[in-house]
């Protein structure tokens, strides 16, 4: 009788632990609520670690190898697609080649990584990378890009830029036809990809030009943390909630463009740059462009708190670094774009914005968003939208190819 007892308590005590509060519009809920406990005990592993003297940064990123066991346990996909491992102009990339590939030229999608600049590689991405190139039957391109803290902006960027350079003048070295080559990525490798496109047609190369880009709720900007997407989850019943909350996005943006934290307070009283910047910039990143129901009225008065801050402001609103800061005109130098966002993210109001400039400027561009669905979902093979975004992702490739 004890011993029942005893787990009984056992049991009540985990589960208390790991319930989290969901989202009353959250479309698969227990598969959700799995996911969000899941990240729950990694960050906490990962806190402890922190406390007995471990890296916190290196912990996580171990532990984030979970979920490519998770994928072949749960769904123990089978894709007849053969993995290179290469370097390209001194950037690590994997390749993945479809058999029907083999023997001849193929368009290739270069992808870009999520994980806040800081987390994930090829390892962990393998699963998605290979259905979209059994999907697409094109070769995909996973670039190995250095991470933040220990390489900061432009690190990242300049390895994307040097890898896509390199597959657009040699790509027939490694089976890809450089005439049909798309850029995609995810969260900070939406990021990537943006910022990268708009490098290579602002230098105007005798090369092919990119065939399209994928933003997956994209990272696009620093200058303003109040949006409403941000606001929802700035709650304690609902940071857990999601993978993107204003608390998180500062600790990524802060790694990434500079490798500490000194300026968390500074990004949290949204004080990070001047008050004349953010009504400089407000039109790139404007509240106004987003559905009624998300519209704010945003307080550009309130001054910058940071010693020097303009040295602070040449990286946050940088387009490289930041590509909602990309002017009107630097946008129409993009190639057409898919932008995927969805409901329960820090990051779903940007994608909005950005989506509503590219509309308002006459670009080729479309949205999509989930609804009810959370950031990472298209990294989820036991989601449903897991599948029907990598459908819809495959399907936009082939057609504009």
């Amino acid at each position: 009788m004890q011993s029942w007892l005893t787990c009984t308590v056992i049991i009540v005590c985990i589960a208390y632990y790991l319930y989290i509060p969901i989202p009353e519009n959250a479309a698969e809920p227990w598969k959700q609520r799995f996911t969000y406990s899941a990240f729950k005990v990694i960050n906490d592993v990962a806190r402890v670690a922190g406390v007995l003297g471990f890296s916190k940064i290196n912990v996580t990123r171990s532990g984030l190898g979970f979920y490519p066991l998770l994928d072949w346990l749960i769904s123990k996909p089978i894709y007849d697609i053969k993995l290179v491992d290469d370097v390209f102009d001194g950037v690590k990339v994997r390749l993945y080649y479809p058999r029907a590939s083999e023997a001849k030229l193929t368009p290739a999608v270069v992808y870009f990584h999520g994980g806040g600049w800081v987390f994930l590689d090829a390892d962990k991405y393998d699963n998605v990378m290979e259905r979209l190139s059994t999907t697409t039957e094109f070769i995909t391109i996973f670039v190995e890009y250095r991470k933040a803290p220990e390489h900061i902006f432009p690190a990242a960027f300049d390895d994307c830029v040097k890898a896509t350079l390199y597959l657009l003048q040699k790509g027939e070295n490694h089976g890809v036809d450089s005439k049909r080559i798309g850029l995609a990525g995810d969260s900070a490798g939406g990021n990537l990809a943006m910022a990268v496109s708009l490098k290579i047609g602002e230098q105007q190369l005798k090369l092919p030009p990119l065939r399209f880009q994928v933003l997956i709720y994209p990272t696009l900007q620093a200058l303003d943390l109040t949006l409403s997407s941000f606001k929802e989850f700035d709650i304690p019943a609902r940071q857990e909630c999601t993978l993107v909350s204003k608390g998180l996005m500062i600790f990524w943006l802060n790694m990434y463009a500079f490798g500490h934290l000194k300026y968390t307070d500074s990004f949290v009283n949204n004080s990070h740059v001047t008050s004349a910047s953010k009504k400089r910039y407000r039109k790139l990143v404007d509240p106004k462009l987003l559905p009624e129901k998300y519209q704010t009225v945003p307080n550009d008065d309130v001054e910058s708190s940071i010693p020097n801050v303009h040295n602070v402001e040449k990286i946050l609103l940088n387009p490289y670094y930041a590509p909602l800061m990309m002017t009107d005109k630097q946008l129409q130098t993009l190639p057409k774009t898919l932008i995927m966002t969805c409901d329960i993210d820090g990051l779903r109001d940007e994608g909005y914005i950005l989506a509503a400039r590219m509309r308002n400027i006459g670009h080729d561009v479309k949205h999509e968003n989930y609804k009810g669905m959370d950031h990472g979902f298209i990294w989820f093979s036991y989601y449903n939208a897991f599948k029907e975004g990598n459908t819809n992702f495959s399907s936009y490739v082939k057609t504009n190819m």
